[in-house]
């Protein structure tokens, strides 16, 4: 059994030939562990917001991703960092896939949640849009390499569970839905196929979502804070 050091450990990954696990949390450290023996065969300091996303890129190559924005690429072998790129919002999930290129979700909590397609250049294209809450990504890729997965949890703003099916390489959302609660309230769930009264139907836009909370709720947007001013009038 390994004993992490980190302050709230978010993110772990097993290397291509599960010999090696990294792990990364909020302390800001990157960690490379022996799993037989379990020593600690690399430290770095990755990002002093802390990390909260972590993948293997081939054997000898890490990507983190941290609070704030920042994704880097580390060689294991000099322990440098390679190459970095700034997103727009913090990062819960990365996926290097061998033939199609690298993949992040991210999330804020007055932007919503994206799944980002990482080009070459730097600059990103958007894949998947949530714009509900501030969530946590898990990205997965199928065993023929052909779709993506990518899985969003918000247990706390909007509680609500997103789940999308892209096709690759095309980038094309083949299927997805949303479902969940609103503000902790159990029995007020809504989903993609069961209608609740006053909710408009799918899909949903950023006032409609907002209206029902207003109905359920008595506040405009729980996203800006529950004071008197956002009352609904």
């Amino acid at each position: 059994m390994l004993r992490l050091p980190h302050r709230n450990l978010r993110a772990a990954a097993f290397s291509p030939t599960a010999d090696r696990i990294a792990t990364v949390g909020l302390d800001g450290v990157l960690r490379l562990w022996d799993l037989a023996t379990g020593d600690t065969l690399v430290q770095l300091e990755a990002n002093a917001s802390g990390v909260s996303a972590v993948t293997f890129a081939g054997d000898s190559r890490l990507v983190t991703g941290a609070q704030s924005g920042e994704l880097v690429t580390w060689d294991l072998d000099t322990c440098t960092a390679v190459r970095r790129a700034k997103l727009p919002y913090a990062v819960s999930s990365v996926l290097v896939h061998a033939q199609h290129g690298s993949f992040a979700g991210v999330s804020d909590l007055q932007h919503g949640n994206y799944v980002y397609r990482l080009e070459e250049d730097g600059g990103y294209s958007v894949v998947v849009e949530c714009i509900y809450g501030s969530g946590r990504w898990t990205l997965a890729a199928s065993p023929d390499g052909r779709h993506l997965a990518a899985l969003c949890v918000d247990g706390h703003w909007m509680e609500f569970v997103g789940l999308w099916l892209v096709e690759l390489p095309s980038g094309r959302v083949l299927d997805g839905a949303i479902g969940g609660s609103l503000n902790y309230s159990p029995g007020r769930t809504w989903t993609n196929d069961t209608p609740r009264a006053g909710r408009p139907e799918p899909p949903w836009t950023r006032s409609d979502f907002e209206r029902v909370m207003c109905m359920r709720t008595g506040y405009r947007s729980l996203r800006h804070g529950c004071s008197s001013e956002a009352r609904c009038p």
